[in-house]
């Protein structure tokens, strides 16, 4: 009697434990799902701001670069509840270039928005645009390696390649209609 009792209190015990270690697993692995997640939803926001501001600085059509500046800032909008979790999922070094973007991102609307008032010609998006390609490398390293991939070489890292070639803004002739087109379906 006293040897059954044993082996029920035995895997009454294992089962416990078996419980409590794969809630402990369910918990980490759900953590880093929401982490990646986070990490690909801000890279994508980010790469989208960087093609915006890009083709808002090229635009050679002054009503298409108003429709650019549009989209930007529609898109620091977006970028706004991204940004409220990154403590919770980014490293310190990654909160930093997030901010310093978002600060640059703000500033370039501002001077953009100040330039209707003055009737400024177009501002100069670089240093913003150096920004978001710092941020979104960052943001690259960490969920390759939250996915467990090496590292990539320098060469296939390199970000002063990032939002170049942008059409958007500039005159397309009867070919404006087609981005036009393009941009509300990706809108909805």
């Amino acid at each position: 009697m006293l040897g059954v009792a044993a082996a029920i209190v035995g895997a009454l015990i294992g089962s416990i434990v078996g419980v409590l270690l794969t809630s402990a697993k369910i918990r980490r692995e759900r953590g880093f799902d929401r982490r990646l997640q986070w990490c690909e939803s801000m890279m994508g926001a980010l790469n989208a701001a960087g093609a915006a501001v890009t083709s808002a600085s090229t635009a050679s059509d002054p009503n298409a670069r108003e429709e650019c500046w549009n989209e930007t800032m529609r898109l620091y909008e977006r970028l706004i509840p991204l940004c409220g979790q990154k403590e919770l999922y980014a490293p310190e070094a990654a909160i930093h270039l997030i901010d310093t973007f978002m600060r640059e991102l703000a500033a370039l609307i501002e001077a953009h928005l100040a330039g209707h008032v003055l009737a400024a010609p177009p501002i100069a998006c670089e240093k913003c645009l150096e920004a978001i390609r710092s941020t979104v490398g960052s943001l690259a390293v960490i969920g390759r390696s939250h996915l467990g991939l090496e590292p990539l070489p320098a060469s296939m890292t390199d970000s002063s390649q990032r939002f170049l070639g942008s059409f958007r803004g500039r005159i397309l002739g009867e070919h404006h209609e087609a981005l036009s087109r393009d941009a509300g379906e990706n809108a909805g």
